[in-house]
């Protein structure tokens, strides 16, 4: 057999404590394993992002009417989460409303608009899609406390969210709002 010089040596020893320091590096970065929230984590990825209330914001919800393809306010009365707002929404129709938020900090804040939550006569919720018309158009199937949007910038100016219920039931659904949507950004 062939004697090995000292640079081999000194090679095969860095490379050897190079891969041991790299497996006791990483292996507090959690495994793939799905955890309660139905989300799974793969391989040297970390928790999700902290969602941290904002509370320089402020947030106000008004009921909307679609008029020519715009949504313009139809009562100044201003919804109040603990006053249950309830409405009826036909079928195949919809509920329209605008989120006004305001008082962000200079620049932009980017904020989540969370924590809808509604109820009605014999389980309706479930034929409720919350869509959202700005600042993205999105739709999704109603869930408790959901989200319905994120990262949504929000200029010291202040925005308008504007979204809508839709019933895709064949039935018209009451529907009462327990919690309106509220804020929470990124840190």
């Amino acid at each position: 057999m062939k004697k090995l010089n000292k640079a081999t040596v000194i090679l095969i020893a860095s490379m050897l404590v190079l891969a041991l320091t790299l497996v006791a590096t990483f292996s507090w970065f959690p495994r793939a394993a799905s955890y309660d929230d139905n989300t799974t984590y793969g391989v040297l990825n970390l928790n999700k992002s902290a969602m941290i209330k904002y509370t320089g914001l402020t947030v106000q919800t008004f009921p909307s009417r679609m008029v020519d393809g715009k949504l313009t306010q139809t009562e100044a009365e201003i919804i109040i989460g603990s006053e249950n707002a309830s409405y009826t929404i036909p079928a195949k129709g919809a509920a329209y409303y605008r989120t006004s938020i305001t008082g962000a900090k200079p620049g932009t804040t980017n904020v989540s608009l969370t924590g809808l939550t509604l109820s009605g006569e014999d389980n309706v919720t479930h034929n409720i899609s919350v869509c959202m018309l700005s600042p993205m158009k999105t739709t999704k199937a109603y869930t408790d406390g959901m989200v319905m949007a994120e990262h949504i910038e929000v200029p010291q100016s202040g925005c308008t969210v504007e979204w809508y219920l839709y019933n895709v039931g064949d039935t018209e659904a009451q529907v009462t709002i327990t919690q309106l949507p509220k804020i929470s950004y990124y840190e």
